[in-house]
């Protein structure tokens, strides 16, 4: 096996675990940063601590994503029920239920955000010390084998374009009596001999007008 290639598939499948893992750490703190500015505008107009404000407001989102899925599994138990309240308030309760997540989030948060930054950074140290050979081993030879299909389908498609190349080449032949030079089908010319069927006939009848094909007049 090439170990060089080896190396780039063990890198490239740890670049995209680590890439996911970034997308959603990255994602969680521009919310951060949005629900910041906001608490701290919203508490300044308000004259509560902005300090106060802007901690709620980067513990919001990390809560908002346990909250979320408890909501999740007891949506899935409570569907039903939910949809039903939403339709009789016109959506009204779609939208408090909203603000209490938010507002129940800012206080999960304060615990959980911590948590989750710490479970992040494992999963980091992991993923630079994971060995991947198998994995890479494995896709690896999987690579190979799409390589060898691709491969073999291009050569089976030039032959059948040579194939056809050729058939169309055979199809416009033209075929010529070698006696007379006239012009004649392809049968005909395989069937006697080169030649069209009267000169054929003719070549092989003697004097006495009897056909022999072993007899050839010329």
């Amino acid at each position: 096996m090439d170990k060089e290639k080896l190396k780039m598939i063990k890198e490239k499948i740890r670049d995209e675990e680590l890439i996911e893992i970034y997308k959603k750490v990255l994602g969680i703190f521009l919310l951060c940063i949005i629900c910041a500015v906001i608490a701290y505008f919203y508490c300044k107009e308000n004259q509560y601590k902005p300090i106060r404000g802007i901690i709620m407001g980067i513990a919001c989102p990390w809560g908002y994503v346990v909250v979320d899925k408890v909501s999740k599994l007891l949506y899935d138990k409570l569907e039903d029920l939910y949809k039903l309240v939403c339709i009789v308030t016109i959506g009204i309760y779609a939208i408090i239920w909203f603000i209490i997540k938010l507002y129940i989030s800012m206080y999960v948060g304060l615990i959980a955000g911590p948590i989750m930054a710490i479970y992040y950074v494992i999963q980091i140290r992991k993923i630079w010390k994971k060995d991947y050979s198998e994995e890479a081993k494995s896709r690896y030879y999987s690579e190979c084998t799409q390589k060898n299909i691709k491969k073999h389908e291009n050569q089976i498609r030039k032959l059948a374009t040579i194939s056809n190349d050729n058939l169309a080449k055979h199809e416009d032949e033209k075929y010529y009596c070698e006696m007379c030079f006239r012009r004649i089908s392809q049968e005909e010319y395989e069937m006697y001999e080169c030649m069209c069927e009267e000169c054929f006939m003719d070549i092989h009848t003697d004097e006495n007008g009897k056909f022999d094909e072993n007899y050839y007049k010329y």
